[in-house]
């Protein structure tokens, strides 16, 4: 059975959506409880790389992952109050990403 879970590393995240000059568009850091923001790929940006780590059980289920910046892995993506993403503490929040025929939800 393939792997239906990223591997832990470190990795850029895009959007599926272009931008309106159809750009892609990268999660991109903004600093310690900032917003994190959507702005056009450039694979060099340190602010565009983040650290995917996995926790908990095998392959089908149950997974959830710390997605931390680059250049500050003592924070982590992590939702707000108002529905953002934010940059906060490590240890506040999880996600969880799996695969489709469309790519990694």
């Amino acid at each position: 059975m393939p792997e239906l879970y990223p591997s832990n590393g470190t990795y850029i995240i895009y959007n599926r959506v272009l931008s309106p000059n159809r750009k892609q568009l990268a999660m991109t850091f903004n600093g310690n409880g900032q917003s994190i923001t959507a702005t056009p790929l450039n694979a060099q940006d340190t602010k565009q790389q983040w650290v995917v780590q996995r926790y908990g059980p095998g392959r089908t289920g149950g997974s959830v992952y710390e997605i931390k910046p680059v250049e500050n892995r003592n924070l982590e993506a992590g939702g707000s109050n108002n529905g953002t993403i934010v940059t906060i503490p490590v240890g506040s929040y999880v996600f969880s990403i799996y695969q489709d025929d469309t790519g990694y939800l």
